[in-house]
């Protein structure tokens, strides 16, 4: 039996005449009943914040679009941009019921609650009661005949749906800020709940203050760029849990849903066979000198091979990380050479890790499969009932793609003072330079930074400077202008 809201669902399509009727004059795959994807995914918002030429924005997954939608059918998905989709058909009646359940009415209130979706017809491993709490979308009707003969689709959603209209608040990261507390603050302003992150490898040092400052940018779009900055994915679990997993722990849950005693109906677990790894995952990191990212010379870049396991010769995944090469001593190896080596093995090795698992699997019944960060999806599809009154079922749970992934990282070496790359500027005064005039041609200036800690509060840093408009005369401060490649007079006066 299958219960929405505690209401028995009665209609079960037995010879799939529905599904031949909405194929033929409105197909539930041309259907807009819900948005693709979150608008804030395709916003030029995510792109690079800094002026260095790597470019380096929020890491996006390249999240395959969600199957071809069936009615009678629950779809879940792993990720923070991505929601749980179900189609499931009522009478006229029980869509009524159902409506008020959830608060629905014709003025569009009360769209906040949630409603219990339940099906299975035992507590035993082959045929589990599944219960997970879904949000009410407005129903569609699909026959034209209005009365108690209509039938309409209920399009239910997971809390992820609503994640699209949260956002990150007014987040403020500095050189001092962890992991651990960017996952808690975006995880308080996650709608139905917090966050359990796993712990992040050391090596991913710590998130980039710069790129990942974002106030009020979309929680989810953030939520899955710094999962994936860290090598874990994003999971929610049908049973409400929200966390981010690494390739550890998923493959943990992995293998307890492969425990599961239920009647394979076609395919299986082929990790034996995936093969063809990228030869090497070589990954970039802006140079970086006295403060300032520049835009002139080449990226400084690590490149790791997968350590085993068939490859592809002479191919390469390119990871571009924000994380600065610092070039401040002028030698032709980083400062941070120990840092950003162990960073770039460690993005290798998460890369080449999650592609360790690949299956396709249908279940000839509801199982309990409980999602993992391997997991691309699970679908529950149902079809007639028998005449035992128990309904045919199928469970399909594919892992992702081969090529899913991203091609940029966002972490920083905390070591490293950085000056703000986008909208604060500097003041030069010759006393602060023991009355030298640096202006003649492009030097390094000790020049006064506003370091955001309260009015009037500036710190002393050595920057490139470049000359504008002649030598400066004694006794006028000038004020600076930020570029990727140094600092430029813009003014005697304050702008």
């Amino acid at each position: 039996m299958i219960t929405l809201a505690g209401y028995p669902l009665p209609y079960y399509d037995h010879a799939g005449e529905l599904q031949q009727f909405q194929a033929r004059f409105q197909s539930l795959c041309e259907a807009n009943v819900f948005a693709s994807e979150p608008a804030a995914v395709r916003s030029l918002r995510s792109g690079t914040r800094t002026l260095t030429r790597s470019g380096v924005g929020l890491p996006r997954p390249n999240y395959p679009p969600p199957t071809q939608p069936r009615l009678q059918s629950l779809y879940w998905p792993t990720g923070a941009s991505r929601w749980a989709r179900g189609y499931f058909l009522a009478d006229d009646t029980t869509k009524t019921q159902i409506v008020r359940a959830a608060g629905l009415s014709s003025a569009g209130t009360g769209s906040d609650t949630t409603i219990t979706l339940q099906f299975g017809d035992d507590s035993s491993s082959e045929n589990p009661i599944f219960s997970a709490s879904m949000y009410l979308l407005p129903p569609r009707p699909v026959s034209a005949q209005e009365g108690s003969g209509r039938v309409w689709v209920l399009p239910l959603v997971d809390v992820r749906y609503w994640w699209q209209f949260a956002d990150s608040g007014n987040l403020s990261l500095t050189s001092s800020s962890t992991w651990a507390t960017l996952f808690s603050s975006l995880g308080s302003g996650l709608i139905g709940g917090g966050l359990n992150p796993d712990m992040v490898n050391a090596a991913y040092l710590v998130p980039d203050w710069e790129e990942l400052n974002r106030a009020y940018e979309n929680v989810a779009v953030m939520l899955d760029a710094a999962a994936a900055s860290v090598g874990h994915r994003v999971v929610r679990g049908w049973d409400g849990s929200q966390a981010t997993q690494t390739k550890a722990t998923a493959d943990t849950k992995l293998n307890a849903n492969q425990q599961i005693a239920a009647t394979l109906q076609a395919g299986a677990e082929f990790s034996d066979e995936s093969g063809d790894f990228p030869a090497q995952v070589r990954v970039t990191f802006p140079k970086f000198s006295q403060g300032v990212g520049y835009c002139g010379g080449d990226l400084y870049t690590y490149t790791n091979g997968p350590g085993g396991g068939v490859v592809t010769n002479n191919t390469e995944k390119v990871i571009h990380s924000s994380c600065y090469a610092d070039f401040s001593s002028g030698s032709g190896t980083p400062s941070n050479d120990t840092a950003l080596s162990a960073l770039a093995a460690q993005i290798a090795t998460d890369f080449y890790a999650w592609k360790a698992k690949n299956y396709d699997y249908t279940f000839n019944s509801v199982v309990n499969w409980q999602p993992c960060g391997h997991d691309d999806y699970i679908e529950w599809t149902f079809g007639g009932q028998l005449p035992n009154g128990q309904y045919l079922a199928q469970t399909r749970v594919q892992n992702f793609a081969h090529d899913f992934g991203v091609d940029q990282q966002c972490s920083q070496d905390s070591t490293l003072h950085i000056i703000d790359s986008w909208g604060i500027k500097g003041l030069y005064n010759k006393s602060d330079n023991s009355g030298t005039d640096p202006w003649t041609s492009g030097t390094y200036a000790q020049v006064r930074v506003y370091t955001g800690s309260g009015a009037g509060s500036y710190a002393g840093y050595k920057v490139k400077a470049f000359n504008l408009f002649g030598s400066i005369p004694d006794g006028n401060t000038v004020w600076l202008s930020r570029d990727c490649d140094g600092w430029y007079p813009t003014s005697t006066v304050c702008p």
